[in-house]
């Protein structure tokens, strides 16, 4: 009889037989494998994103529109978000800060007929230089869940703002297109408007990207009535009085989903590692057809961590109270609260045209970055 003893002298159990230490043995190391590689940057987003989900419920309920200033949300949500940058990336978060507060500048002091190109170069030539560094200079030795996702991210909002100003305060509003009319800012941005758009602690990690006049709507409490409003306009059945509405029933269903892609990441995921196919062995001895299937196979199953941290963020932003789309005509007068990247039915149905076009299935993301494709380049032309 053999007593186990493993890591720590953790008692593990009592074996009779060999084989059955051996086999004890692999599964504990397989196990505790699967648990270590996940690394510190995916525990800190993980933990980011959960006190951000909790500090969500924290802000519809308690910070709520019908009896805060909109002044003190837009505060609340800046300082979450940059304590979140830093919570995670150190003294990189001085990178999101630097271009948005440049960005700000710009809109601020640039000529309105140019402020959308002035915006854009400085934004995308930021993002451009950081990865030039990271990639040349420092050969991908930064983090690997690095600050070039949030960076990305607030470059597209600083981008978009940049454009729908550009529409509201230079064109004439018989040349823009219905989307771009409803759309549309009016007058520059104050400044803590600003920061909250951009580093709002609901989306500053991984998203999703939203428009800055729902933003404003959803800082101010204007959310729902503008959903419904757009229904009835729309010839929808909506309403212009509304109850509070409670968006549990789809943070609960996200989440399941986030728990169904952190098994599948831990079971499946961590069995078929992407690096594998470099493995200088695997790419001696293997053949075409199996590099290939493995290729495949392993790629695929690295998808649901992306899911994960999407969907995620989706539930946080519903966890807010950000993201109803409407009632839903199926089942009568029932809130829905989709993702918050979902737009209106017209621009999602151009964007179904274009990935049917192209052949690829959009989805959440997906389509927002369409969206906004199209609209930068509308507003070029």
């Amino acid at each position: 009889m053999t007593v186990v003893y493993l890591q720590h002298h953790v008692f593990i159990g009592v074996c009779k037989q060999p084989e059955t230490l051996s086999r004890l043995v692999m599964i504990y190391h397989v196990h505790t494998t699967r648990w270590r590689d996940v690394t510190n940057n995916e525990l800190n987003f993980m933990a980011c994103q959960l006190f951000a989900l909790a500090a969500a419920f924290w802000f519809r309920l308690y910070l709520s529109p019908s009896h805060t200033n909109p002044l003190v949300r837009h505060a609340v949500a800046t300082l979450f978000g940059i304590a979140i940058l830093i919570f995670c990336f150190g003294w990189y978060a001085s990178h999101m800060l630097t271009v948005v507060v440049g960005s700000y500048l710009i809109i601020m002091k640039a000529d309105i007929n140019n402020v959308h190109r002035y915006t854009m170069v400085w934004a995308m030539g930021y993002l451009t230089v950081c990865q030039v560094i990271r990639v040349y200079i420092f050969n991908y030795g930064v983090l690997s869940t690095d600050f070039s996702g949030p960076l990305m991210m607030v470059t597209q909002k600083i981008t978009i703002l940049a454009f729908q100003l550009h529409d509201g305060m230079y064109k004439e509003p018989d040349k823009l297109n219905p989307d771009q009319k409803l759309l549309a800012i009016k007058q520059r941005p104050s400044l803590i408007s600003y920061l909250s758009y951009n580093l709002n602690f609901l989306s500053v990690l991984v998203g999703p990207c939203s428009d800055y006049k729902d933003y404003i709507d959803f800082i101010e409490g204007r959310h729902i009535s503008s959903r419904l409003h757009s229904q009835t306009r729309n010839g929808h059945n909506g309403y212009k009085k509304q109850g509070e509405l409670s968006p549990m029933r789809a943070v609960c269903r996200k989440l399941l989903i986030c728990t169904g892609c952190v098994l599948f990441f831990l079971i499946v995921t961590r069995s078929l590692p992407v690096a594998y196919n470099v493995d200088p062995d695997f790419v001696a001895n293997a053949s075409f057809l199996t590099k290939l299937t493995y290729a495949f196979f392993s790629v695929q199953a690295s998808r649901p961590k992306f899911y994960f941290a999407w969907t995620l963020a989706d539930a946080v932003n519903n966890a807010a109270g950000y993201g109803f789309s409407g009632w839903m005509r199926t089942e009568g007068r029932v809130g829905s609260f989709s993702a918050t990247l979902t737009s209106w039915e017209s621009r999602q149905q151009r964007v179904t045209r274009l990935s049917s076009t192209t052949g690829i299935f959009v989805q959440g993301f997906g389509s927002k970055w369409c969206a906004m494709i199209e609209h930068h380049v509308t507003g070029c032309l």
